[in-house]
């Protein structure tokens, strides 16, 4: 059976980045495997990042609204890929960078590993980052490259290129866009995989690099810190994936301590940020009403 007969739905989610969405489509059409079909999920981009995208070849734009972050953009993408017909789904991030084999080398590796969500080996200045391990009771959180990951079994991908088969949403379900809206939503919904009796198998021809991270502290006001969406300190997210990850709430509260000190860190290294920017701000006040 040829690759190309199971070409994916490829899947993007994106937000007024206009020419890096730009880029990655165009990267798409160079590839040994086109995708069968784009669906850009676009959340009410205002720099013009829909029209732009409609000029690629094969390629629809969803607006799935302003309140919709990764979870529920991607979650569309999906529903309309199902309703289109397709037997998988690419899930891409607009700003990582990959071969011109990539989706090549990742049907590839759904052939030789049925009933597996397929990822991407994301190269960094370490070496090759193949996934996430949970070790020992307290399940402590350790990042496997090829040079360590002899022996080691279910790794979680960081999820920015992932390929699914239809049959993994029909038996799992779609990413939590209620409880993880934006981060922790790949995590959990590859804890649930797993469980699920799904493997993840990193395809290790299909390598990509990821480009600037996103800093969300500039994206929400920090009132909102435990709450808004986009915040890595949503109480709500980060209770779902300790939930998912130690198989309940008593047991995420008594084991979890490695993940609790590294909340509550983060959580004071936000407010004092928070007060930095305000000091800053006031002093910046005082001087130009001199």
């Amino acid at each position: 059976m040829n690759a190309a007969m199971n070409a994916p739905i490829v899947i993007i989610p994106t937000f007024n980045r206009k020419q890096i969405t730009a880029d990655v489509l165009r990267a798409l059409m160079r590839q040994t495997v086109r995708p069968a079909w784009t669906i850009v999920c676009d959340s009410a981009s205002t720099d013009g990042t829909p029209e732009e995208a409609v000029k690629s070849e094969n390629v629809t734009v969803l607006n799935v609204g302003s309140s919709s972050y990764w979870s529920a953009a991607v979650n569309a993408g999906i529903r309309k890929a199902t309703q289109i017909g397709t037997a998988n789904v690419l899930i891409i991030n607009d700003d990582i960078f990959f071969r011109d084999d990539l989706i090549e080398c990742m049907l590839l590796s759904q052939r030789q590993h049925a009933n597996s969500i397929i990822s991407a080996v994301q190269k960094d200045e370490q070496g090759e980052f193949w996934g996430l391990s949970y070790e020992s009771p307290l399940k402590i959180q350790k990042r496997q490259y090829i040079q360590s990951i002899r022996g080691t079994h279910k790794l979680i991908s960081n999820g920015c290129c992932l390929l699914i088969s239809r049959q993994v949403f029909e038996q799992i379900g779609c990413f939590d866009e209620k409880n993880c809206p934006q981060l922790y939503a790949d995590t959990e919904f590859q804890l649930r995989a797993l469980k699920g009796g799904f493997r993840i198998v990193f395809a290790p021809e299909a390598s990509i690099e990821q480009g600037p991270r996103t800093d969300y502290k500039k994206k929400f006001p920090t009132t909102q810190m435990f709450t808004h969406p986009a915040s890595p300190l949503r109480a709500k997210a980060y209770l779902k994936f300790g939930q998912t990850l130690f198989g309940s709430s008593a047991a995420f509260a008594m084991l979890g301590v490695y993940y609790h000190t590294i909340y509550v860190k983060s959580v004071i290294s936000m407010i004092q940020g928070s007060i930095k920017d305000i000091l800053a701000k006031s002093s910046l006040n005082v001087f130009l009403n001199k």
